[in-house]
């Protein structure tokens, strides 16, 4: 079967490879960096096979696509043992969605939506079943590391401090707005940066 036959029938399904967790694409992406022809065996699919079975959660958690169920459905699910409060990630993540309508700037639009995927993408390595993350950490990277990461980002030579001063004011008094108090304390360096670019 070729690549090309998979991506119109099957493109979200875990890999053969018990070891990894992601979709026949990402694999020959990865693993040969061939994007077009055949599949290698390695990188074979069961396409009934949509969950990971190593994590018990949908394979399409380790490709997200900025879904805010994405917290629910992947993180939450995977590290059913750590009690994990996801309540402001899902916050986030719905404000950012909703805001990009109310924005006319594409450079402002492709930030937010940067930022979205960035807070996914994010815990991606933490879902893999080889990964040895413990609640605290999980809880720290939620509580910070996340925020420090995202918001500083940096894509296609963009970050916060291009953006117009009247989305950046915008951002600031709205996004900043879903922050709980202790997580202003936590990421107290980064919203200095972004109050002052």
């Amino acid at each position: 079967m070729s690549i090309s036959q998979l991506q119109s029938t099957a493109p979200h399904v875990q890999c053969a490879d018990s070891c990894r967790s992601y979709c026949i694409l990402s694999c020959m992406a990865e693993k040969h960096s061939i994007y077009s022809g055949s599949v290698s065996l390695d990188c074979l699919c069961d396409p009934g096979q949509t969950t990971d079975a190593a994590t018990g959660i949908p394979s399409s958690c380790f490709e997200p696509q900025g879904e805010c169920d994405f917290f629910s459905d992947c993180l939450q699910s995977r590290f059913t043992n750590c009690s994990l409060d996801i309540t402001g990630l899902i916050s986030q993540c719905t404000w950012l969605a909703d805001a990009m309508s109310g924005f006319t700037n594409c450079s402002s639009k492709e930030w937010l939506r940067e930022v979205r995927y960035c807070f996914q993408s994010y815990f991606v390595p933490n879902l893999d079943s080889e990964a040895n993350t413990t609640c605290s950490e999980l809880t720290n990277k939620m509580n910070s590391e996340s925020y420090d990461q995202c918001l500083r980002l940096t894509t296609d030579n963009l970050d916060f401090c291009d953006l117009s001063e009247e989305d950046k004011d915008k951002i600031r008094s709205s996004f900043f707005s879903t922050f709980s108090s202790e997580l202003r304390n936590n990421i107290n360096s980064t919203l200095a940066w972004m109050e002052n670019c």
